[in-house]
């Protein structure tokens, strides 16, 4: 499956030519920027949103090493947002909204806040919401659970590339926040036990 990400990202600027041009190229991406801060749009294929964005953080890493991905962007939506992508009237999507219509199936997500007087929700958790349905964007962009362990896990994978370390692959079918950080120390703990049994070796020889 196709995933699409708004990275918030550091390193990298829109007036670094060569940068934009890789961007474009290698990757069919856009690079903004918004209030000083820069965004980068990409999209990645994998067997869940968690496999698809580790995937995209070692072919960036690799064509742009200044590049750092802070954070994973919610692309927000209203209710006239949601009616105007799925080609629908707001009152058919105020009506999901309340529980008026398509009952038999989960819920209709819980907003993100609220912009102005209006609630929104992550694009995602629509989407998602959607496709019990036969319905919404073929290319999926982050729920919100799969955003927070991307977040989560940004920061590891990255160190890790920049340690010349050989990458861990954390294809999470339904990864929460707590998946994540059990299957970080299980590696912790898999490296540590193997290096000391390596530490043993050498002193009974």
């Amino acid at each position: 499956m196709k995933y699409e990400f708004n990275f918030v990202v550091d390193g990298i600027g829109i007036d670094d030519d060569k940068v934009v041009e890789i961007i474009h190229d290698t990757f069919d991406g856009v690079l903004t920027r918004h209030r000083g801060r820069h965004f980068l749009d990409v999209s990645e294929s994998g067997v869940n949103a968690i496999d698809a964005a580790h995937r995209i953080v070692v072919r960036l890493r690799s064509s742009l090493p200044d590049l750092r991905l802070v954070r994973v962007g919610p692309d927000l939506v209203g209710v006239s947002d949601i009616a105007e992508r799925v080609e629908r009237s707001r009152q058919n999507v105020q009506q999901w909204v309340s529980g008026e219509r398509r009952q038999d199936k989960r819920p209709f997500p819980d907003s993100e806040g609220i912009a102005g007087r209006s609630p929104v929700w992550r694009w995602g958790d629509v989407n998602a919401w959607l496709a019990q349905f036969g319905e919404g964007d073929d290319v999926c962009p982050p729920t919100r659970e799969e955003a927070l362990t991307i977040d989560f896990l940004l920061p590891k994978w990255q160190r890790t590339l920049d340690d010349g370390l050989p990458l861990v692959r954390f294809a999470l079918a339904a990864a929460g926040h707590g998946a994540a950080r059990h299957q970080h120390a299980r590696f912790r703990r898999d490296r540590t036990d193997s290096r000391s049994r390596g530490a043993l070796s050498e002193g009974d020889g």
